[in-house]
């Protein structure tokens, strides 16, 4: 997988995740950026327009006081950043909201716990299709 300096915004209230993926991302060569929510990941998204720094993919919790996966998702879809792939992460999804997502593509969707090398396919698979597109 080429990482090509892709900086990957990881979304999570817990720190330990957000740490223990960090750490895994930037293992493999990817830069990696943290928020505690959804509301402090638009305004890392909306920074990184003024600094020129592009952000090209986000990874996120779905379920976070303070702006929650979805609604990250659906702000990052209706402006600038609605070409950025999104992994979503979650304990349990009802199936709407696995259609809900699945209707704002480029999104994947990944089930806690998972393995080190499912996200970095699904990262990969993102990755490869926005090229494509």
């Amino acid at each position: 997988m080429s990482t090509d300096k892709v900086r990957i915004l990881v979304v999570d209230d817990e720190a330990e995740f957000r740490e223990l993926v960090g750490t895994s991302l930037t293992a493999v060569g990817f830069a990696v950026l943290e928020a505690n929510s959804g509301k402090a990941a638009q305004e890392l998204l909306s920074q990184s327009l003024v600094l020129e720094e592009e952000i090209g993919l986000v990874i996120s919790d779905c379920r976070m006081p303070n702006g929650d996966g979805f609604e990250l998702l659906a702000w990052i879809r209706s402006g600038e950043f609605k070409s950025v792939p999104m992994i979503l992460i979650s304990g349990a999804l009802s199936h709407e909201e696995i259609a809900r997502a699945a209707r704002q593509q480029p999104v994947a969707i990944l089930v806690k716990p998972f393995r080190r090398e499912a996200l970095l396919a699904k990262i990969s698979e993102l990755l490869a299709r926005t090229r494509r597109a």
